[in-house]
């Protein structure tokens, strides 16, 4: 089987309690290792909870993902043990992406402020091909697919990689994947009558916080100004 895509707003597990939140708002991390693991987030979510591996109110200890991959059977590794965030080129980072590159192993970043977070946020990496790699985002659509290493470079806090073990029968589901659309983010200012990608990013953070009750239509109306405001 490939890589799951599971998003930590999903109506079914959104509102379920985790690490002192929910889900939708702390789920990340049990999120980006069920994607690999072939679990639903919420059985990764009981699991990492029963062992003590989060922080109310903060989400994910670093070092209970490797942790959780290791228990379905994945292999973690956590490759570094501090924050790496603002660093470029460390052994952490060579590590991984050699591994990556090799084509067996699934990856887990933690990242920073950047591209994919303003604070701290677990994304699935499904592939690296020495220049990109292939995002499922937790929580964002919106972020999924191909991003180039500029948008990971220095951003990343903590590495890790887990087993590759549908990599004998991964090649179908691979080639779909590559004709999904390419993302790549920087900064831009939205405002009321905005249109686009940087509008549905915004409603994808505050829909499943509960501010926005509109639809994801990438427009930013009254609705989505209320929604900001609220915010």
């Amino acid at each position: 089987m490939s890589c799951e895509n599971y998003k930590q707003y999903d109506n079914r597990w959104a509102s379920k309690r985790y690490a002192g939140d929910t889900m939708a708002g702390s789920g990340c991390g049990p999120t980006a290792v069920a994607n690999i693991v072939q679990q639903m987030p919420t059985e990764v979510a009981k699991y990492i909870e029963s062992k003590g591996g989060t922080v109310s109110g903060h989400g994910t200890i670093w070092s209970y993902i490797d942790v959780a991959l290791d228990h379905f059977g994945y292999n973690g590794r956590q490759l570094n043990g501090t924050s790496l965030y603002g660093v470029q080129g460390s052994a952490a980072e060579t590590t991984w992406k050699n591994a990556m590159w090799a084509g067996n192993h699934y990856g887990i970043l933690l990242m920073g402020p950047g591209v994919f977070t303003k604070g701290g946020h677990y994304i699935t990496i499904t592939e690296y091909d020495g220049n990109r790699c292939y995002v499922h985002d937790p929580a964002s659509a919106a972020r999924d697919g191909w991003h180039p290493w500029s948008d990971f470079e220095g951003r990343v806090k903590v590495f890790y990689l887990a087993d590759r073990a549908d990599r004998k029968d991964s090649a179908g589901s691979g080639a779909e994947e590559t004709s999904v659309n390419t993302y790549s983010f920087g900064l831009e200012q939205i405002d009321l009558g905005s249109v686009g990608i940087y509008v549905l990013l915004a409603q994808e953070i505050l829909l499943p916080r509960g501010f926005y009750k509109g639809t994801l239509d990438r427009s930013f109306g009254p609705m989505m100004e209320a929604a900001v405001r609220a915010y």
